[in-house]
């Protein structure tokens, strides 16, 4: 864009008179050639030849006449030079060389067009002097003429010079316009000059793209009507103050009019060069900071916000500058810091002022400068600094840093908040001191021993040292908790914790598993002999009686010693041992210590098997089950059946429900091998009665345990199972024993009549070995007594145990219940039975267990076809193995 000044003043491209004057210099060269031809035809050959020398002279002059190699001055010599010798070689004056020397003279002038100019004058004049030399005019009249002529082109010479320099001015301005419009054009800046009144002399053609306007269109107005009316006063002033004095400069920020009618922010940069030549004028750059302003704008609003959200924040707040000085701190921040004298000082360094602020205390401003070293890296942190007040408080404050990131991506500064967590921290470590410590005494539980002793374990012993595990079970404990009751049991388990305390060392480790065990790690023990030793002063520490008011308490202690070898490579397996030995010491009499050795070892790993093998066959009904029939001591027919579970295993081979039963409660196993019985007893019964139909009333009997007893869902478990073969609830029959029953009797009394309601018989098994009481077996809805077979096995070879089958038959028949002799296995055995009035029997001599694929050919052979089954005084006088049809 160019400015409309410029326009006014033509350009800067050469003159029609220069253009003109140009071309004249040929028309001269020329000419030249053209008289010396006219001479010689005429007659005058000496005067034609000479022109033609001076011709060919002049032309070799001017074909050096580029600056690039000959100065014009030294051509303008040489062609003078050359023409004195053609005049000194003349035989006399002749208007020939009077020529010559006049357009020699004329081309050592300077100006191209003043050389054109002179030389058509003196072309001009010789031709008509050459006429009249033709014509035999006087050479003295010639003389004068050709001066003359000289003269009147060196006068044309100096008006042509100046100008000449009138028109290269022009193109010096016109070029540097030409440079400044290529500088402006791309710029992010209008730039612009105007004369002292204001007129405009210059506008960069910028304004385009950032104001829209063309030059052209800002011609036909002033400068302050584009700015905002609310501005307009302030521009003037600005530009007054420009225009005062040499060299003013100011600036400003006003609001200009867009070309599409919108406002746009603009900063105002001005410089008076009114008194400089080449310029002469105000000049400003105008650059467009709309967003800029705006962008402020929004900052100013979210600081203001910031700052008000942060003076209501529950929380401290310290906003730090990328040096990590003080911009803005709320009050709740000098409040957590137990500032009292006010804000401190903005522009501080962080680290400082907190320094300053815990002078008293100079390892904790130590602390906290160091912490705040972390906090630059660009990443967010959380960190907790132990903080004293200056009243002497003490506080836990967890601050939080998280950077500010400017738009290019680099740390610009941080926010930091800070909040006490002293109560919060307080209550975590009291939870996890609970999570990890027994209540009642407040020694480490299972949980934090087992951590220990994982750590204890990963530690290599470069000594050759021993690490040991002590398993104490109290003896007689719950005796003392079932009659005195439970605050006298936890008197009795503070007062054994703090005896136990007093005998270790600082690097044992006592714990309580809850109940009455207690467990001791023992770290770096020179030999196994140190453990027992700590065992057996532990043992005699509890041989004292210890008193409880009116109550003096004896107790005492089994303890297992497990010291750990190369394949405890878990913590669980070297206190697993430790647990094994402590129950060989129970079994070894009580109140005495057992050490884990290599045959306790065997047993353990066997039991591991054991457990392990008992997992995968529960899982993969790899259990069985077996039934023993009881048989009527009336008639001889089957009446039904006990469900008794087996395990064969192909590695162990069989194994005793005496050793996988108890192994099956430990592990949690149980409850799932008692559903799977209670299913398949119904099924098999099931199976039976439908094979059978004159067996219709054949009954199952299942043992529950008090475990099982004690399930809330027992009525739903039995339900479930029975619907599932849809067989009725008088088909089965529920064995519980006296111990069962009278470890709680008002909760075994309900179950046991929910169960009777839903139908079910109910049996109390081993009756006559516990101590059942007559009023609570009145109280039970008990359809059975099965008699002990202690008693039963007493038969014939001791009067008293006749005697008690006999009171317990009786009893039976007076309460409405039906009596079962079990353990029969003798003839003489089942006589008494019969003799006795008992109702049925069970045992070997009856009929083994048995698989249930040999119940049907052993209870319904085929050659019987129904036939009942029943004892004669002839098959009671026969031997045992007849009775067993």
């Amino acid at each position: 864009m160019a400015s409309p000044a410029r326009h006014d003043r033509g350009g800067g491209a050469p003159s029609v008179v220069t253009r003109t004057l140009g071309l004249a210099e040929p028309v001269v060269l020329a000419a030249l050639a053209v008289h010396g031809a006219f001479a010689t035809a005429v007659g005058h050959l000496p005067d034609g030849a000479w022109g033609i020398v001076a011709l060919l002279l002049t032309l070799a002059v001017v074909s050096a006449r580029g600056d690039r190699y000959v100065s014009q001055r030294w051509r303008a010599a040489v062609a003078f030079a050359a023409t004195v010798l053609v005049v000194g070689a003349t035989a006399g004056p002749s208007p020939t060389w009077l020529w010559a020397i006049g357009l020699v003279a004329v081309y050592g002038l300077r100006a191209r067009h003043v050389r054109a100019l002179a030389g058509i004058a003196v072309l001009a004049a010789f031709t008509i002097v050459e006429l009249i030399a033709i014509r035999h005019l006087p050479w003295v009249l010639a003389v004068p003429a050709g001066l003359t002529v000289w003269l009147v082109g060196l006068l044309t010479m100096g008006v042509s010079s100046e100008l000449r320099s009138v028109d290269d001015s022009h193109a010096a301005v016109a070029g540097r316009e030409r440079q400044l419009e290529a500088f402006t054009a791309h710029s992010g800046e209008v730039l612009i000059v105007t004369e002292r009144d204001g007129r405009l002399r210059f506008v960069s053609s910028a304004v385009g793209p950032i104001l829209g306007w063309r030059p052209v269109d800002l011609a036909r107005r002033t400068l302050a009507a584009l700015v905002h009316p609310d501005d307009r006063d302030r521009f003037v002033e600005l530009m007054g103050r420009l225009a005062a004095g040499e060299g003013a400069r100011d600036r400003d920020e006003v609001r200009v009019e867009h070309a599409d009618g919108s406002w746009r922010w603009v900063e105002v940069v001005g410089v008076d060069l009114l008194g400089q030549p080449d310029v002469r004028g105000v000049v400003t750059s105008w650059r467009d900071v709309t967003e800029r302003l705006r962008a402020h704008a929004e900052a100013l609003v979210l600081e203001e916000r910031f700052h008000s959200l942060a003076e209501q924040s529950p929380v401290g707040v310290f906003r730090l500058d990328v040096d990590g000085r003080l911009q803005y701190v709320n009050g709740r921040a000098l409040e957590l810091l137990g500032v009292e004298d006010g804000a401190p000082e903005l522009g501080v360094a962080l680290p400082d002022a907190l320094a300053r602020w815990s002078e008293h205390d100079p390892v904790q401003a130590e602390l906290v400068v160091s912490l705040f070293h972390r906090l630059w890296d660009g990443a967010a942190h959380v960190i907790e600094v132990p903080w004293t007040t200056p009243a002497g408080r003490r506080r836990l404050i967890e601050l939080r840093t998280r950077p500010l990131v400017d738009a290019d991506g680099l740390v610009d500064g941080a926010v930091v908040t800070g909040d006490d967590v002293t109560e919060r921290r307080d209550l975590e470590q009291r939870l996890i001191h609970q999570a990890t410590h027994d209540a009642l005494t407040g020694l480490p539980n299972r949980r934090l021993f087992l951590e220990r002793l994982g750590q204890a374990m990963s530690k290599v012993d470069r000594h050759g040292r021993h690490i040991a595990v002590l398993f104490c079970d109290l003896d007689r404990f719950k005796i003392v908790n079932d009659s005195l009751g439970h605050e006298v049991g936890d008197q009795l388990l503070l007062t054994v914790a703090d005896r136990f305390s007093s005998l270790l060392r600082s690097t044992d480790l006592l714990a309580r598993f809850g109940g009455d065990e207690f467990v001791v790690l023992c770290e770096a023990l020179n030999g196994p002999k140190e453990a027992e030793f700590l065992a057996g002063r532990m043992v005699d520490c509890l041989r004292d009686p210890m008193r409880f008011g009116k109550h003096l308490i004896h107790v005492g202690t089994s303890i297992g010693i497990a010291i750990r070898r190369p394949e405890h490579d878990r913590p669980d397996a070297l206190l697993r041992d430790a647990d094994t030995a402590m129950y060989l010491a129970k079994e070894g009499g009580r109140n005495r210590v057992a050490v884990f050795d290599e045959s306790l070892h065997a047993q353990a790993l066997r039991r591991m098997q054991l457990e392990q093998a008992l997992r995968h066959a529960v899982d993969t009904g790899g259990l069985g089950v077996a039934f023993q029939p009881k048989r009527s001591l009336r008639t001889g027919r089957v009446t039904g059946f006990e469900a008794l579970a087996r395990w064969r295993t192909r590695e162990h081979g069989d194994i005793s429900p005496d050793e996988f039963i108890p192994l099956a409660e430990e592990t949690g196993l149980a409850t799932a091998i008692d559903d799977w019985i209670l299913a398949e007893a119904c099924r098999w019964l099931r199976r039976w009665r439908d094979r059978h139909p004159r067996s219709a009333d054949l009954r199952v009997s299942v043992n529950v345990s008090a475990r099982q007893l004690a399930r809330p869902d027992l009525v739903e478990v039995v339900q479930r199972a029975l619907s599932i073969v849809q067989l009725p609830a008088s088909a089965l029959e529920l064995e519980i024993t006296e111990t069962v029953v009278m470890a709680n009797p008002e909760r075994a009394i309900a179950m046991l009549e929910r169960l009777k309601a839903l139908g079910a018989r109910v049996a109390v098994d081993d009756f006559g070995a516990g101590y059942t009481s007559l009023a609570y077996l009145r109280r039970f809805p008990v359809d059975v007594l099965k008699i002990d077979e202690v008693f039963v096995n007493g038969l014939g070879e001791r009067d008293e145990d006749a005697e008690i089958v006999r009171l317990v038959v009786s009893l039976g028949k007076s309460l409405g219940f039906t009596t079962v002799g079990e353990g029969a296995e003798t003839v003489e055995q089942l006589r008494a039975l019969q003799r006795l009035g008992c109702d049925e029997a069970q045992g070997f001599c009856v009929a083994p267990p048995m698989d249930p694929a040999e119940v049907d050919s052993a209870v319904w052979p085929p050659r019987d076809h129904g036939r009942r089954w029943s004892i004669s005084r002839a098959q009671v006088a026969s031997q045992p193995g007849e009775l067993q049809r």
